[in-house]
């Protein structure tokens, strides 16, 4: 994991370094040579491809992926919206420079596209061949990090109840070797990965400022990290055991996807995403509302919660992996009279769960195979309506835009809703760069704020746990 880390920050860094000279260099030209060739000639605001005639309406198409052999001769193929797609549209749009013909830019640019290169053909992680079972939880540690996970992280994430969670370890730590179940083990063993990430992740960004004794106590942390990640990989091994339709088995599979998003692979905790939602599918998970009087209050909560978690962790998975929806909808049960003050569930969960109900609007009208092509009323008219539900949803969640931008207090849940907010303002609006409504414009200053916002989330106090769970 370290040197993986390592080398993605050193091609980052180098790449950085690189854009940098080229920006650089491009503002030592003279103003002149940035001009067009013929200043009366307005500039196309559309593609020669969106258009065969002037006069004709532009056509909006949907954004297409990327194909790529890499030099293992392996096909990978990506989704518009993957980061290793959106890199390789940055190495294109690098030889556009118009200063490419001159010496140092063209050998930055050329050094800045090799970065990328190696980046994108990184390849997946494969996870180490543990053909043993995870080993049983350190229980004096799970005793020390509960309180903590339930405090800071759970609200984030709630896959467990505290009530529910302090069961299964009471069972668990009571139980015969040949009662011990593999799923428990798992929950346990990630618990604690997670509750130390919350901090390890962040402290891993301060270490410079960090006096030595406070480095050793890190490094510490990540060498207990790296053992508990084992496990994991144990854990993937033997995941024939954590398919069967049992509530824990999707509670196990979860953390795992997780786990595997932030410190394995996108491809793995795709998997893992995959396997997880099958089992909740087939034990009725998305139907939490049909088991009154069949299960206990606390049966119901622990599944609604589960089930607004698959689905909000099913859109963030379309992103960043370039996939459609697994989890539609249609199938999930969205209570309106649900107050979270009231029902046991994190006021943060309902409106991500809203802002990803969204999120699937926008994917399926912009980004799904079936999508037809547009004329620039259609896509006004849809961003128009995608906009208005995204303020509605950001205003009903009790977030304030503007003071959070000004301020430097707020929540790490209020933090994540902006951020979601602004990034699906950026997805409703990057395919159709080259619309002339001045809505469609505004891309450069809405991924500022966005970036900006995100900085601030990354760097937030490790007590309020949002490193934990970053992709939610």
């Amino acid at each position: 994991m370290g040197s993986r880390l390592e080398q993605l920050e050193t091609s980052l860094a180098d790449t950085q370094r690189s854009l940098k000279r080229l920006f650089e260099g491009s503002s030592t030209v003279s103003p002149s040579s940035r001009r067009p060739a013929n200043p009366e000639s307005p500039t196309p605001q559309l593609t020669d491809q969106r258009f065969s005639d002037s006069l004709e309406a532009p056509i909006f198409t949907r954004p297409l992926g990327r194909f790529l052999v890499d030099q293992n001769s392996d096909e990978r193929c990506f989704g518009p919206t993957s980061l290793e797609s959106l890199m390789l549209n940055i190495k294109d749009e690098l030889f556009q420079s118009p200063d490419i013909e001159r010496h140092t830019v063209k050998e930055c640019v050329m050094q800045a596209q090799r970065k990328i290169d190696l980046l994108v053909g990184h390849g997946e992680e494969l996870p180490i061949r543990e053909e043993s079972p995870p080993a049983m939880p350190p229980f004096a540690i799970l005793d020390a990090m509960t309180e903590p996970y339930f405090t800071t992280t759970n609200d984030h994430f709630p896959i467990w109840t505290k009530k529910r969670f302090t069961q299964m370890a009471t069972t668990l730590r009571q139980s015969t070797p040949s009662e011990r179940d593999l799923a428990s083990i798992v929950c346990c063993n990630n618990l604690i990965l997670m509750a130390m990430s919350a901090d390890s992740l962040g402290s891993h960004q301060r270490e410079s400022m960090m006096s030595k004794q406070t480095r050793k106590t890190s490094s510490i942390d990540f060498d207990l990290i790296v053992g508990f990640l084992i496990n994991g990989k144990r854990a993937v091994s033997n995941i024939d055991q954590l398919v069967s339709p049992h509530l824990i088995n999707v509670q196990a599979l979860l953390s795992l996807h997780i786990v595997a998003q932030v410190y394995l692979s996108i491809g793995l905790s795709e998997t893992l995403l995959a396997l997880a939602t099958r089992c909740a599918k087939s034990i009725g998970i998305h139907q939490w509302h049909s088991f009154q009087g069949q299960l206990s209050d606390d049966d119901i909560k622990e599944r609604r919660n589960l089930s607004y978690c698959l689905y909000i962790l099913d859109k963030a998975l379309c992103w960043t992996a370039g996939s459609s929806p697994s989890i539609p909808a249609s199938k999930v049960h969205f209570d309106p009279r649900l107050v979270p003050s009231e029902n046991g569930i994190p006021p943060c969960l309902v409106a991500k769960a809203e802002m990803a109900r969204i999120e699937e609007t926008v994917y399926l009208e912009i980004y799904a195979v079936h999508v037809q092509a547009r004329d620039e009323d259609l896509v006004r008219g849809f961003a128009a309506t995608i906009l208005s539900r995204l303020q509605v949803c950001l205003t009903e969640s009790g977030v304030d835009l503007n003071k959070i931008q000004k301020s430097f207090e707020g929540s790490a849940s209020n933090l994540q809703l902006a951020i979601r907010y602004l990034s699906v303002q950026l997805l409703l609006i990057w395919p159709h760069k080259h619309h002339p409504d001045p809505m469609f414009q505004r891309a450069p200053e809405v991924a500022r704020m966005c970036l900006k916002l995100l900085l601030r989330l990354w760097h937030s106090p490790p007590d309020q746990g949002s490193q934990a769970v970053f992709s939610l």
